[in-house]
């Protein structure tokens, strides 16, 4: 039986910072890797509930950052429809979240990533954008599997394949991100999952986090972002076979 996450240790509380420290510079960069590479690595040495409710709080600092550096770049449209789609989807991992063994979770986190990680090294890009039912039926999956694992790729694949400049895709990733973490962080509230010490503990590691989102978006302004993507997308894809068979 894996140990709870708690934060109220000096160990724990360095090695989740220096984990939250990379995790929030691929963050800041892709725009979409640092929750999946906080959950690989955290969930390695603590039960998934405990590092996932966490996870969600320490993420939402990077939007301190991330959103006011692509608030005109996203799709109003589409998140109009995505981000319903997900919330109807969010209660169902969340069940499965609660109830579920924490070694199936832990493999099915590491399955998940893997899945995902694979399509979007092949580069499945579509020509044009897909109808509603397709959109909400993404939206629905995506929220099921992100209640259950904390893993946004499945949206991801879906904005980033999309014919739209890698900016927008960023964009759209990042304002769906925004409005979903906090509903399942309320959720997790609601819960009782997550309590009061838990967000002010989590609130402190995100500092990390968010120096770590910093110097992500620094360098994403600055330099090509297809290479340093697909080393991001290798890394998760080894991850997640540690994941996997350990």
């Amino acid at each position: 039986m894996l140990p709870e996450l708690t934060l109220d240790e000096p160990r724990m509380i360095a090695f989740t910072a220096a984990v939250a420290l990379a995790a929030g510079f691929l963050r800041g960069f892709s725009g979409f890797a640092g929750p999946a590479i906080m959950v690989l690595v955290l969930t390695q040495f603590y039960s998934p509930l405990s590092v996932m409710t966490k996870v969600v709080i320490i993420d939402t600092m990077s939007f301190l950052l991330l959103g006011p550096s692509t608030i005109r770049e996203f799709n109003r449209r589409l998140l109009a429809v995505i981000v319903p789609a997900t919330i109807l989807g969010l209660p169902i991992g969340v069940y499965l979240l609660t109830v579920t063994d924490p070694l199936i979770i832990k493999r099915a986190v590491a399955g998940a990533v893997a899945v995902c990680v694979i399509i979007m090294l092949i580069g499945v890009r579509l020509r044009e954008r897909p109808p509603v039912v397709a959109q909400i039926l993404v939206g629905v999956l995506g929220g099921a599997v992100l209640g259950a694992t904390y893993i946004a790729l499945v949206v991801m694949i879906f904005f980033f394949s999309l014919p739209v400049s890698g900016a927008q895709s960023r964009a759209n990733a990042v304002f769906w991100g925004i409005i979903i973490s906090f509903i399942l962080i309320l959720t997790h509230v609601v819960l009782g999952n997550t309590t009061f010490e838990d967000l002010w503990r989590s609130m402190l590691l995100g500092v990390f986090y968010l120096a770590g989102t910093g110097a992500g978006i620094w360098l994403f302004r600055r330099t090509g972002e297809l290479g340093f993507r697909r080393a991001v997308l290798w890394l998760l894809l080894g991850l997640a076979g540690i994941g996997l068979v350990v």
